[in-house]
């Protein structure tokens, strides 16, 4: 009997332990339902916020345009109530309009963000919205207690972003994304008695099956995701979106550089010059070789080819001879993203880019010459520190850039930034070891050794010839 007694005592310890532990996981949860519930919780006095987001993603190296995203709502209804009267019943929600432009820098007032991504090349602007159902943003009170349905996304007829009249073309994507929001609208009671007072207890927001935006790249979990705005989180953030609403919205956007044709603007222009002391009078007709790769943004999807010409030192178009194997019309080289072209210039010559999208990456290379010491010199727009001159520790190496994995470092940029005639790349060879005798240096251990080999002949013979002479008298 006592046996039974105790193991029954210990089933009830063990089933107590159980459900104290089981409560003590529930109160933090309730005690943080913006961090652990995927929703926003108010009070009479602080009804529930929510907000949107918007990631405006661009190339690094680009001006932010000046643009408007405007948001439109949707009111579906309340509770399982769909018909057209309820549905007359309910506010509006206002459209809300989230701005940018090309002096939006960290804010944290006006809840902005700018981030640059250099493994991905990507600049991000982020900004959040203004509170949803505000007393300022809905057209009437809430008529009752329920749950009020809305679906919100952005309106691409209604958005806008300025082209800049400096750009030759540019293209951007809005986000697809739509949203359920769910407003919780309850009566505030004291003492447990209605006082007639209508709040937002709760925003819930989920996404809508095949409206999902690039942010989260599909269905996120159960679909539902967190409204609340960015100052309601607790800090320090593990990432920088734990400080935003995640009923996000990401558009894209990019443009390109130069004028697009042979006699308009350059977006890069790459050229080669001979430096130092040099009496060969071939030199101006040496072609160095040069392996050139461009590589579009990883913003921009569809395959990119990019269009470049060679001028000589005149400022004569080349169309044909040995600078190129492959001439297109008119001269025109192409260059499809990510493959490599070999290019010859001469002193003087130059290859310029007409198109390049901003925040490519160019890849240039020059082959190695025994008679000359390589070095670059980088000018790039909106750069601060003017030109960058990069030598080569020694003659007879390849030498290019960017140089980012072995010194000297070029500390960048190395996507191309925005500037129509400004981003130039100069080649400078130094010719080593020539003398004003017109001797090369590398040639003078042969030129001493076969002198002396001279010398030595000379001396044999002069003895051979005294020692003739000596025994013939």
């Amino acid at each position: 009997m006592t046996r039974k007694r105790n193991s029954t005592l210990k089933l009830i310890t063990t089933l107590a332990m159980v459900m104290v532990l089981s409560f003590s996981l529930v109160i933090p949860a309730v005690a943080e339902p913006g961090k652990t519930h995927k929703h926003s919780v108010g009070t009479p006095d602080d009804p529930a916020p929510s907000a949107i987001t918007k990631i405006f993603n661009m190339p690094i190296g680009t001006t932010t345009p000046t643009a408007s995203f405007v948001f439109t709502f949707q009111k579906d209804g309340i509770n399982d109530d769909k018909d057209s009267t309820t549905k007359e019943s309910m506010p509006d929600i206002k459209d809300i309009t989230i701005t940018f432009s090309s002096t939006d820098v960290d804010s944290i007032p006006l809840k902005t963000k700018v981030i640059e991504n250099q493994e991905t090349g990507v600049k991000s602007v982020i900004k959040e919205s203004i509170d949803i159902v505000a007393s300022n943003n809905i057209t009437k009170p809430w008529p009752k207690a329920g749950v009020y349905h809305y679906t919100v996304w952005e309106d691409e007829d209604k958005s806008s972003v300025t082209i800049p009249s400096t750009v030759t073309k540019a293209d951007k994507e809005f986000s697809p994304a739509k949203y359920t929001l769910e407003f919780w609208v309850e009566e505030e009671e004291v003492n447990n008695v209605g006082t007639g007072r209508l709040y937002v207890k709760f925003v819930n927001a989920k996404t809508v099956d095949g409206f999902y935006d690039g942010y989260y790249g599909g269905k996120p979990g159960d679909g539902k995701v967190d409204p609340t705005p960015g100052e309601h989180w607790q800090k320090p953030y593990q990432e920088i979106l734990e400080g935003y609403s995640k009923v996000i919205f990401t558009n894209k956007y990019w443009k390109s550089d130069g004028g697009g044709t042979e006699e308009g603007d350059k977006a890069l222009e790459i050229t080669k010059v001979l430096d130092g002391n040099d009496t060969d009078p071939n030199r101006f007709t040496i072609l160095f070789e040069f392996k050139i790769t461009v590589t579009q943004p990883r913003l921009i999807t569809e395959p990119q080819t990019y269009n470049a010409y060679i001028f000589d030192s005149a400022g004569v178009k080349v169309t044909t001879g040995a600078n190129y194997d492959n001439f297109g019309a008119g001269g025109l080289v192409t260059f499809p993203s990510e493959t490599e072209r070999t290019i010859k210039l001469r002193h003087g010559e130059k290859l310029v880019f007409t198109d390049l999208h901003v925040g490519a990456v160019v890849v240039a290379t020059e082959k190695a010459d025994s008679r000359y010491r390589p070095s670059y010199e980088r000018t790039f727009a909106n750069v601060g520190g003017g030109t960058k001159t990069y030598l080569a520790p020694t003659h007879n190496m390849d030498w290019g850039f960017p140089r980012d994995d072995e010194e000297p470092l070029d500390e960048g940029p190395h996507y191309l930034p925005e500037g129509k005639n400004a981003n130039i790349v100069k080649y400078i060879n130094i010719r080593t070891n020539a003398t004003p005798t017109g001797l090369d240096v590398d040639d003078l251990p042969y030129i001493i050794l076969i002198s002396l080999a001279v010398v030595g002949l000379i001396g044999y013979a002069l003895i051979k010839v005294r020692r003739r002479t000596q025994d013939g008298a």
